[in-house]
């Protein structure tokens, strides 16, 4: 630059980087000072650097070049990398040469490696509603953040759990084998509260341990937690109110719960979404097959949950029930005008095996032997024992022993496939891998 010869000056990539075929780069030809100011002549001397950089390393060049600097000014304008994430922004991005000149405009390639090309389109994005503190636009972006960073924490919560869900043979892309495998991890990641194979990872059981969820261990000996729980699975499970109100899921009474119930039901999107059938509060598919579902149960179960707590008092602290004798009280009756009636309305053989499994990881039941989990599997005659059925391993007339026996000896042989990190990472156990045999039969169909 301040040569005053005027002669080019050559800079070689071998004297700088190990590349493998060196390039020159000439600086371009000028006189005297570089020109203008000095933030203008640091602007000049960054461009000139940049295509010193571009030409060694081949990268980025062209349109690649033009998507980083379409993208550089997209934060620099909104200042919140979330926009990346709205509709649109991914296919502009992809047609960036279109996005910025039009569709017809031809753009030689010196332009698209000089980063002042997009000046025009930075100082245009500056001028957007998005960027204005005070517009509809800007708190809408801003609530949208706030839900991406509520995921992002329950994401972070699962590190190196999902790992598992990519980790999968390399299938040919026209083999039925790919065709299935990809068809599941979609499933997986559309709805991770109801496909995910990892039992205990899954968003909203995640936040059922969390520190202000109901099975903490600070929380679970509290009245109205065992009740609490009860209304969770038989009630709230995979439900808007669950997923917008994930930490309003406890209550120490009924008249709690109704207090809250009342509350919401006078936000009027709510109560349209409500449509006075208890949508807002119950999810008939929440569990796959369509049920009744009405939060009119939530009663009792506050009424019932003192009977719970009762078969712990003459037992001494941090004793564990029997799994069995724990799912056979979710299924208890009650004699009513000379009537049985369930004790705990709608919460049939599926959910009362899952709050038994809840409790289990809550410190309250025992952890049930793979032998155990085979006979559940037997008597419940779901998702796990048609899994077993579509390997092959059982038929439908198999009998409890052939049941058992199947299940053991592939909780076995899949415990032996798994380093110890893994069984850790995935929290491996019986209740797990039965969990994930009715999640596998969820996807194939």
């Amino acid at each position: 630059y301040t040569d005053k010869t005027a002669r080019p000056t050559v800079l070689s990539s071998a004297g700088y980087l190990p590349l493998p075929e060196p390039a020159e780069y000439k600086f371009s030809q000028r006189r005297g000072r570089l020109p203008g100011n000095k933030e203008a002549q640091n602007q000049t001397l960054a461009a000139e650097l940049h295509n010193v950089l571009s030409c060694w390393l081949q990268f980025p060049a062209g349109q690649s070049n033009l998507q980083g600097t379409f993208v550089r000014h997209l934060l620099n304008a909104f200042e919140n990398s979330d926009v990346l994430l709205l509709p649109g922004v991914y296919d502009a991005f992809l047609r960036v040469r279109e996005t910025v000149f039009g569709k017809n405009s031809q753009v030689g390639r010196a332009a698209l490696l000089d980063p002042t090309t997009l000046d025009a389109f930075a100082q245009n994005l500056k001028a957007q509603p998005l960027c204005d503190p005070d517009s509809t636009e800007y708190t809408a972006m801003q609530m949208v953040s706030e839900k991406l960073d509520l995921y992002q924490e329950s994401w972070r919560r699962m590190e190196g759990i999902t790992q598992g869900l990519s980790e999968c043979p390399a299938y040919a892309l026209d083999t039925p084998e790919y065709k299935t495998a990809f068809t599941s991890a979609q499933n997986v990641y559309s709805d991770l509260d109801f496909y995910l194979p990892f039992r205990q990872h899954a968003p909203e059981i995640v936040n059922l341990f969390s520190s202000q969820g109901i099975l903490h261990p600070d929380v679970v000996d509290e009245v109205g937690a065992i009740a609490s729980l009860w209304c969770f699975r038989a009630i709230f499970y995979r439900t808007r109110f669950s997923q917008e109100h994930p930490h309003s899921l406890f209550f120490n009474d009924y008249a709690e719960w109704e207090e809250l119930h009342d509350e919401l039901l006078r936000d009027p999107q709510i109560a349209l979404f409500n449509q006075g059938k208890d949508r807002y509060f119950c999810n008939t598919r929440a569990y796959g097959a369509p049920t009744t579902r009405s939060v009119s149960c939530a009663e009792a179960y506050f009424a019932h949950e003192p009977e719970w707590l009762k078969l712990f008092d003459k037992h001494d602290p941090g004793w564990k029930m029997d799994y069995a004798d724990a799912y056979r009280f979710t299924q208890s009756n009650k004699i009513k005008n000379r009537k049985a009636q369930k004790l705990l309305p709608q919460i049939g053989p599926l959910t009362g095996m899952l709050i038994t499994s809840d409790l289990v990881y809550a410190g309250k039941v025992a952890m049930p032997s793979a032998s155990k989990m085979g006979e559940m599997v037997h008597l419940l005659d779901k998702g796990a024992d048609t899994c077993l059925r579509h390997f092959g391993l059982l038929h439908k007339s198999s009998p409890l022993e052939d049941t058992v026996t199947v299940f053991e000896d592939l909780y076995d042989a899949v415990w032996e496939e798994l380093t110890e990190d893994e069984r850790t990472r995935m929290t491996f156990d019986p209740i797990m891998f039965e969990h994930t045999l009715c999640e596998f039969q969820r996807c194939y169909e």
